[in-house]
C-alpha cells in the first residue's frame, strides 16, 4: 500500500468531484491536490467516469416511452400476469433492466472496501467502547511489560506485531490486551492515554487474505475512526478526538508499523 493521500477518504474525493463538500473542505482538498499529481489523477479519472455515465445513459432518460408499454401500464387489469401484452411489457422492462445493468459494468467503479473491513471495524468499536470505561482492568498486560506484550500478541496472531509509539502526540501506551473475533481468530488491542484522560486504542486483527486499503473515516457517536488494510493485519485507529488530530495520529502508526 502506498501513502495513504494525506488522510483524504475516498468517499470525499467523489463528494469533492461531484461538489457536495462545503466550501471550506472543497479549498483544503484542492490545495492537497495541487501538490499531489498522483491525486489530482484519480479526480480526474473520477470526472471523466461521471461524464462517461452521462454520455451513455442521459440520451435514454430523452427517448419517449413506448405506447405499447403506457398503454399496458395504465389499463385496468385484474390479474396482470394473465395479459399477454402485460406480460411482454415486463419481459421488456426486465430485459431493458439487464442490458443497462451490463452496459454499465464498464463505467461503475470497481469495489474498493474488502469484504472483511465490515466486520472487523464492527467488533474493533465494540471492543473500544467495552475496555476505555475500564478503570483497574483497561488492559490485560501493562505498557511496563510491552517486551512480553509483543512477543505474546504476535505468538497469537500469527505475525510479528509493532507497537507504535505516539508519546510526541501527547499519547502514552496504557497496554494492551487479546481480543476473540467471531470466525475463532485472534485480535489485538494497544491501549493509549493522554493527560486529558483521553484514551486512544489500536485493533489489530490478521486479514492476510484480503485486499489492502488506503485509510477510511468514520465517526461513531463521540468516537471516530481510520481504519485500513496492510497484510498480514487489519488497524483500526479509535478515539474521542477530532478528525484532523486522529489523521496525524493515524499517520503516525502506519508509519512506524509499515517500517
Amino acid at each position: 500500500m502506498t501513502a495513504p493521500e494525506n488522510f483524504i477518504p475516498e468517499e470525499d474525493l467523489h463528494a469533492y468531484v461531484d461538489r457536495l463538500l462545503d466550501e471550506s473542505r472543497h479549498a483544503e482538498i484542492e490545495a492537497v491536490l495541487e501538490q499531489d499529481a498522483e491525486l489530482a489523477a484519480r479526480v480526474n479519472a473520477y470526472r471523466a467516469q461521471n461524464r462517461a455515465l452521462i454520455d451513455a445513459f442521459d440520451p435514454i432518460l430523452d427517448e419517449r416511452v413506448p405506447e405499447r408499454l403506457i398503454a399496458a401500464a395504465t389499463r385496468p387489469q385484474l390479474s396482470w400476469w394473465r395479459q399477454p401484452q402485460a406480460a411482454a411489457a415486463g419481459v421488456v422492462l426486465l430485459l431493458l433492466g439487464g442490458a443497462l445493468g451490463w452496459t454499465a459494468r464498464d463505467y461503475a467503479p470497481a469495489p474498493q472496501v474488502a469484504s472483511a473491513e465490515a466486520p472487523y471495524t464492527k467488533y474493533a468499536v465494540s471492543a473500544h467502547k467495552i475496555y476505555t470505561r475500564e478503570v483497574r482492568h483497561a488492559v490485560e498486560v501493562a505498557a511496563k511489560e510491552e517486551k512480553h506484550l509483543v512477543r505474546w500478541l504476535s505468538k497469537r496472531l500469527g505475525h510479528p506485531l509493532k507497537i507504535p509509539t505516539l508519546k510526541t502526540l501527547g499519547f502514552d501506551l496504557v497496554g494492551g490486551r487479546l481480543l476473540a473475533t467471531p470466525d475463532d481468530a485472534h485480535a489485538a488491542q494497544f491501549m493509549f492515554q493522554d493527560e486529558k484522560g483521553r484514551r486512544l486504542t489500536l485493533y489489530v486483527r490478521s486479514t492476510a487474505a484480503a485486499e489492502p486499503t488506503s485509510f477510511r473515516f468514520e465517526k461513531d457517536g463521540d468516537s471516530s475512526m481510520f481504519y485500513w488494510i496492510e497484510n498480514p493485519f487489519a488497524y483500526a485507529l479509535i478515539g474521542p478526538v477530532k478528525r484532523e488530530e486522529l489523521s496525524k495520529l493515524s499517520l503516525a502508526v502506519y508509519e512506524q508499523i509499515a517500517q
